[in-house]
């Protein structure tokens, strides 16, 4: 009886020592990879995607990226420069703030135009190559959420709290595939609406 009770004792023994081991040689990591442990040290992105775009917001973080198909747009982060806002006609003929009057006397149909200054990212070299005039970040949002694109996750393994830079976080999406930068066709961003 006492064999028995000792048999059992060192088979529960040995399934825990097993057990264990197999959790920190191989489960362990295998939940690391999906960053299901230590999100603590994972950097959260939020992301909404349409066709070959996606707008990406690093939760945390005050700034805004967006890949329109063709460049990397960043938004939120102060560049400096003041871009002027357009009178446009239903014809797309910008007129400057000057021209207000003449717009609002034109036969065509007049609408305010609003731009923001942006940098745009040369994902080759890793750093902004200038800033240009864009669509303001509202109209972008605007435009993900007429196409029902939904606000998704990916979560971005991050052990040594180091910053990542808008072109790492670019690469990501490129390296799970969800976008391809290597396409350079035009902007997903509708003709006559796309950045100035």
């Amino acid at each position: 009886m006492q064999y028995a009770m000792f048999i059992k004792i060192w088979i529960f023994a040995i399934s825990a020592i097993i057990g264990i081991s197999l959790y920190f040689l191989v489960f362990r990591n295998v939940l690391k990879s999906y960053n299901l442990l230590d999100t603590n040290k994972s950097l959260k992105i939020k992301y909404q995607q349409y066709l070959n775009s996606v707008l990406i917001h690093a939760i945390g973080s005050e700034y805004w990226i967006w890949f329109d198909g063709k460049d990397v747009l960043v938004y939120g982060i102060p560049t400096g420069r003041i871009c002027n806002d357009s009178y446009c006609t239903g014809s797309d003929s910008c007129k400057t703030k000057d021209d207000e009057e003449s717009c609002k006397n034109d036969k065509d149909d007049c609408r305010w135009e609003k731009y923001e200054p942006v940098y745009i990212y040369d994902t080759t070299v890793n750093k902004p190559i200038g800033y240009q005039c864009a669509k303001p970040l509202y109209e972008i949002k605007s435009f993900y959420c007429c196409k029902n694109a939904p606000d998704e996750y990916i979560f971005v393994s991050n052990p040594n709290n180091i910053e990542y830079s808008m072109i790492d976080i670019i690469n990501e999406f490129v390296k799970r595939k969800i976008i391809n930068i290597n396409y350079k066709g035009d902007s997903v961003y509708p003709k006559g609406s796309s950045s100035k």
